[in-house]
């Protein structure tokens, strides 16, 4: 059988971080009262041009030239042993 606070005071020294209402607001029991958390928001605008994504497109540009150039280049030797 659990005891229930009935004393508001000793009920809110008991709350925990469920005691969080619509508003933000908590109860903070270091500073012994309620506070609100209000959130920062900031919006960051991309520039005109991103060098991170031209890396991974070059990058992979540069594996598929390496990947069709291996191709070419076994069946070229492949198509030499046949004859």
């Amino acid at each position: 059988m659990s005891a229930v606070a009935t004393d508001p005071q000793e009920a809110e020294s008991h709350s925990s971080d469920a005691d969080v209402r619509e508003d933000g607001s908590y109860v903070d029991s270091a500073l012994g009262r309620r506070s609100r958390v209000t959130p920062t928001v900031t919006i960051v605008e991309p520039s005109a041009f991103d060098w991170g994504d031209a890396g991974v497109g070059a990058a992979g540009a540069f594996g598929l030239t390496l990947l069709a150039g291996g191709v070419a280049v076994m069946s070229l030797d492949s198509c030499r042993r046949a004859a």
